[in-house]
């Protein structure tokens, strides 16, 4: 059967009216669920507050120079309230560092990884690769040649990203080159 030039002309349209509807009501969802899920992993403010208190009694532990295990104990959960905030990137970080100071690598290796892994969620790359190579550091302290190559490895990659400056890239490609062990930062 053959279509009149209206009714063909008229069946296009509906198509790309249909075409048009479809694609829009998929972005409307894409954007809905985008929205949903940010709203679910964003701290609250309640959250926000505790982790507040957490990093001061941490700080607090820290100046002290008391009890590294306790201080490392305290950013973490700071950095666990604080999930879904680039702030807990630096929270992990001061974990990890706090925790191979009080001889527990293990752990350290891996806050300094879960410190990078959020870094990279929110694109600092300089960080994500510094924390990288310190997790690499701890690791190699620790004997696990295998984890080390791995997590040094991972800081190589991001070292070389184009969204480095010149500057951060010579610095991270120095610090692979002569490994040195992580410092502690307070208000990273």
């Amino acid at each position: 059967l053959r279509m009149s030039r209206g009714n063909h002309r008229e069946g296009k349209m509906m198509m790309r009216m249909t075409w048009r509807t479809s694609i829009l009501g998929a972005c409307v969802a894409l954007v809905g669920t985008a929205v949903g899920t940010a709203a679910q992993t964003a701290p609250t403010d309640d959250s926000m507050g505790e982790a507040a208190e957490l990093v001061r009694q941490a700080d607090a532990v820290v100046e002290a120079k008391s009890d590294w295990g306790r201080a490392a104990l305290l950013y973490q959960e700071a950095a666990e309230l604080s999930d879904g905030d680039p702030v807990a990137a630096t929270r992990h970080r001061q974990a990890g560092i706090l925790a191979f100071y009080a001889g527990r690598e293990g752990r350290a290796v891996e806050q300094l990884t879960h410190a990078a892994e959020t870094a990279l969620e929110w694109g600092d790359v300089a960080t994500a690769a510094r924390s990288y190579l310190e997790a690499a550091w701890v690791a190699h302290q620790e004997g696990d040649g295998e984890r080390t190559l791995s997590l040094a490895e991972r800081a190589e990659r991001l070292a070389r990203s184009p969204l480095l400056a010149r500057a951060e890239r010579a610095d991270l490609m120095r610090r692979i080159a002569e490994p040195q062990a992580p410092e502690f930062e307070p208000d990273a």
